[in-house]
């Protein structure tokens, strides 16, 4: 049977099964509907709600001027109101590339040079594999995407916020053409009010009791030949492990940005109960027989469940 690693648990969550758990609703501030669980005092009024600041918009276009008396072009700023932050940024044309020489470091000083445009504080965000300035003499274009790891203080999945920034040789010079991105402006006080009054609850006990008596869909193959649907029922002597560290996800709600916790953890199934049909099963992953889990360790709420742990069995 064929299985293939999975590095990125955020792509493992893609293929996910929900389970659903119990819950109560509640409404927070903002009008927003969310499943609370009963410690939902240690973090009140849950989802987190960030609400941007309008006048971020006007410090970007006022640096838009200056940019276009410093190029040659004119260039054309699209803004996201609930974001607070760029979407689109064309015809720039700002030259780089003549005291970096690479183009991470060439992106690093646009983005100091102009920091109402772009908002973002460099230590937040995850740079690719370096590429010399010189990859580019005599013309071609490279696209440099900025993920970001965190902000400020509090880690975040790195599939969330990117910013591409468009290189290009004319032949003559390097320059940024354009960028383009989805992403949260650098507000570390903003968001440390938001965030850091938000503890876990205890949901360990609960969430346990939930995933060792669950019953897991499973998909079973002969020499990675699909066969039929099968379930994994679980019990106490399978084992539930939770990560230690959370992160804080976002979702646009149309008029406002929504922050939620997430975390990971497995459930792994005892030898005990590894049967024929565990094995021939999309769980059976070698030594790490089970499944891989998302949550929220707020509302101790199960978001979802990719069957196997660190592979991805037989594609379907």
């Amino acid at each position: 049977m064929r299985r293939n690693p999975l590095f990125l648990l955020s792509t493992a969550m893609g293929l996910a099964t929900l389970l659903p758990m119990p819950g109560c609703k509640t409404t927070n501030d903002s009008g927003s509907k969310s499943r609370m669980s009963s410690n939902s005092s240690s973090c009140p009024s849950y989802p987190r709600i960030y609400t941007a600041d309008p006048e971020a918009k006007v410090r970007a276009e006022q640096a838009l001027t200056t940019l276009a008396h410093d190029t040659t072009s004119t260039p054309s700023l699209d803004w996201s109101d609930v974001k607070g932050s760029l979407k689109t940024l064309n015809n720039v044309a700002i030259s780089v590339c003549k005291d970096a020489g690479d183009l991470n470091q060439a992106v690093k000083d646009v983005v100091a040079a102009h920091p109402e445009l772009f908002q973002i504080a460099e230590s937040d965000w995850t740079f690719p594999i370096a590429v010399p300035c010189s990859n580019l003499d005599g013309g071609g274009r490279q696209i440099v995407t900025l993920r970001r790891k965190a902000i400020g203080e509090f880690p975040q999945p790195l599939s969330r916020d990117v910013l591409s920034f468009v290189i290009e040789n004319d032949k003559k010079k390097t320059y940024v053409k354009s960028v383009f991105g989805s992403y949260l402006p650098s507000a570390d006080d903003t968001f440390k009010k938001i965030l850091s009054s938000c503890e876990d609850s205890p949901y360990q006990a609960p969430l346990t009791k939930v995933l060792q008596s669950a019953a897991y869909p499973l998909a079973t193959f002969n020499n990675c030949s699909y066969v039929a649907p099968a379930q994994y029922i679980a019990n106490a002597k399978d084992r539930v492990e939770f990560d230690p560290a959370s992160t804080w996800d976002w979702t646009d709600e149309g008029q406002s940005i929504a922050f939620y916790k997430s975390a990971t953890g497995r459930v792994r199934i005892d030898s005990s109960n590894v049967n024929d049909t565990v094995k021939s099963s999309d769980a059976f992953c070698n030594d790490n027989i089970g499944f891989e889990i998302g949550f929220d360790p707020v509302t101790a709420e199960l978001k979802a469940v990719k069957n196997g742990i660190g592979c991805v069995v037989c594609f379907r």
